[in-house]
């Protein structure tokens, strides 16, 4: 499966389905649309008044194209729309009632980090980069699509392992966030990666302290991800993610 039919293939079990108004306005708020669900009904009972479909009035939703910080996300959001679009056909049907809560808010901004110390990126560097972009989607944005034209082979390379969506999600998550560190530290982005750089341990040569940034990033995808990495691939997505930290850190000589 290519990278491009990872991302918009249709997921299996995807289903219209309205969760309530509080679940709609928590994801409108992390995709980045302004809308409360209560305009949003309003937007689809006038586009279905003028014999629009779903998919010409929900991109209006959005000043900008909608960012999702996973699949999952997407496909929650859409399957609720579509379950309230579905909805909206009905002249009776109201909104539940929601509690009182206050309106949601952008995370604050993050200082900018500085320059790493004399050994380059740490544990803590990164973890300040991390949160930096976070709260920052302008510099998120820009570093993201650095990433993308710079370690199109690298991500090639991952795509081409058989891994499970899961699996490549993690390690594709954890090699953003590494080119986003090595280029916000260096002023410059690594250089491309090619696929034979992903043999051995190159992460030998990287600081001891940031293979720790693997166990991590499984750990935290056993929390936070919509299904857990298959327990036969976590030792493969160990290794290779030692990998991906190495040769980015070797890829940075040759910037």
């Amino acid at each position: 499966m290519s990278r491009r039919e990872r991302r918009s293939r249709d997921e299996p079990g995807f289903v219209h389905r309205f969760e309530g108004p509080e679940v709609l306005a928590e994801l409108l708020g992390i995709a980045g649309s302004p809308l409360e669900p209560e305009e949003v009904l309003r937007r689809f009972r006038a586009g279905r008044a003028e014999g629009a479909e779903a998919g010409e009035v929900i991109p209006t939703l959005f000043p900008e194209a909608p960012r999702f910080p996973s699949p999952e996300v997407a496909r929650c959001l859409f399957q609720n729309l579509l379950g309230l679009w579905d909805a909206a056909q009905s002249p009776e049907f109201r909104l539940p009632s929601r509690s009182v809560a206050p309106r949601r808010t952008h995370p604050e901004k993050v200082v900018i980090p500085g320059l790493p110390g004399p050994t380059g990126p740490d544990f803590a560097y990164v973890q300040a980069v991390r949160a930096w972009l976070a709260s920052d989607r302008r510099a998120r944005d820009r570093l993201s699509d650095s990433f993308e034209n710079r370690q199109d082979a690298l991500l090639g390379s991952l795509d081409e392992r058989g891994l499970s969506d899961e699996g490549w999600g993690v390690l594709r998550q954890l090699a953003f966030e590494l080119h986003a560190v090595l280029e916000h530290a260096d002023g410059a982005a690594p250089a491309s990666v090619p696929p034979e750089a992903l043999e051995g341990d190159p992460a030998a040569k990287a600081p001891v302290e940031l293979s720790g940034l693997v166990d991590q990033a499984l750990a935290s995808a056993e929390q936070d991800s919509p299904g857990p990495v298959p327990a036969a691939e976590r030792e493969t997505i160990r290794t290779l993610g030692r990998q991906v930290l190495g040769a980015l850190w070797e890829a940075r000589a040759r910037r």
